[in-house]
């Protein structure tokens, strides 16, 4: 099997050339696109990686992770967190 690296983020969702793949891996994979998970659980994930990347070098992780906070724009009150 082959490995496949995709210059693309899958924001616009998965092509359909890229359906029903079997023999082949990519990288990124297509669950790991931007239209079908969370920005914040990319975060999440990433805050991981980088405690356990910072740990290594005897770093604080603070110093390679952004702030982030979820917040729903469906609502009154996500907009009002937005805005504070």
């Amino acid at each position: 099997p082959c490995t496949i690296l995709l210059n693309n983020d899958l924001a616009s969702g998965t092509p359909p050339q890229l359906m029903g793949l079997h023999e082949q891996y990519l990288l990124p994979p297509l669950h790991a696109g931007w239209s079908v998970r969370r920005k914040s659980q990319h975060f999440r994930a990433y805050e991981e990686v980088a405690k356990r990347f910072a740990k290594l070098l005897g770093m604080d992780p603070w110093l390679i992770t952004p702030m982030f906070q979820s917040v729903d724009l469906h609502g009154k009150k996500g907009l009002e967190a937005l805005q504070t």
